[in-house]
């Protein structure tokens, strides 16, 4: 029970530092034309054109960050202590790249391969540190 909670845990810590960061690069963001409703099926695509690279990169550092404090939470919560957790952790919160994939698929590529290996890498670094220090 102790390793599910540390897995849901470190899911929320890495949800929470993504969403935190990417509301904070969507200041970076320009207008978009006036009347554009978020219903138009053209909105996605000016939004992403809108995006200037500065956002994706501040949005690509919450997912390190909220992967790596993700990964060492659920360590040091976790009874076992082992691998298998922060592998469950980045599993799960990869899952936000296919959301994104399927969902807004103008997305640039590169940022979907970007945060794909942000959340396997940093989770298991984070778990990393936590059982190396302990």
């Amino acid at each position: 029970m102790k390793n599910i909670f540390a897995i849901l845990t470190g899911i929320l810590i890495g949800t929470l530092f993504f969403i935190l960061f990417g509301a904070l690069s969507a200041s970076f963001q320009s207008p978009l034309p006036a009347g554009l409703a978020m219903s138009d099926p053209a909105y996605n695509p000016a939004r992403v054109e809108a995006t200037p690279r500065s956002s994706w990169v501040v949005t690509l550092t919450g997912i390190v960050l909220g992967a790596f404090l993700a990964g060492a939470a659920g360590t040091a919560i976790s009874s076992a202590k082992k691998p298998w957790i922060t592998s469950w952790i980045g599993a799960l919160l990869s899952l936000w790249v296919f959301y994104g994939l399927f969902m807004v698929p103008e997305i640039p590529f590169w940022f979907d391969l970007a945060s794909l290996a942000a959340y396997l890498l940093f989770t298991y670094l984070g778990g990393m540190v936590i059982r190396e220090g302990s």
